[in-house]
């Protein structure tokens, strides 16, 4: 049972000992210089690289191409820097998408020629049925005649 303002490792502490002694202080100095380690790590990590850090820009600024040299430019710079991984990932990403806009664009132009093959193909078949409409009426006429020339000739 814990007495009111006692601190748990007073409350788990076996009975009978009374005082920190040498192995609580380690565990307690372990303890603290875990937490410290763990807050001052990102305080010991190298800055990024200007270069990294223009590249980064340029990718959220969706400049790709740019990006993309920077990036380059890094990597034959820092080949071995712990963020190289991260740059290759993002360059192979940036090259998957920039190939898949230029299908995309390749797509629209091929559809923009589709559309006007099918407007051409559209006049073509209005005149053509017009033409087809043409030649009926002609057809109808000539019948005509040749009904009224057979009438004459019997």
């Amino acid at each position: 049972m814990r007495r009111r303002g006692a601190t748990l490792w007073h409350a788990l502490r076996p009975q009978g000992v009374a005082g920190v002694g040498g192995v609580e202080r380690i565990a307690c100095a372990l303890a603290a210089l875990l937490l410290l380690g763990g807050c001052l790590a990102p305080l010991t990590r190298p800055a990024p690289s200007p270069l990294l850090a223009r590249g980064d820009e340029r990718l959220v600024a969706g400049e790709l191409t740019e990006a993309l040299a920077l990036y380059d430019a890094f990597l034959k710079a820092a080949p071995d820097d712990p963020a190289a991984g991260r740059v290759r990932a993002t360059r192979a990403l940036i090259d998957r998408v920039q190939r898949a806009e230029a299908a995309a664009r390749r797509l629209e132009r091929e559809a923009a020629q589709g559309d006007e093959d099918v407007a051409r193909a559209r006049a073509e078949l209005s005149a053509l049925r017009g033409e087809t409409a043409r030649l009926k009426t002609d057809i109808q006429r000539l019948k005509l005649i040749d009904l009224q020339l057979e009438r004459r000739a019997r």
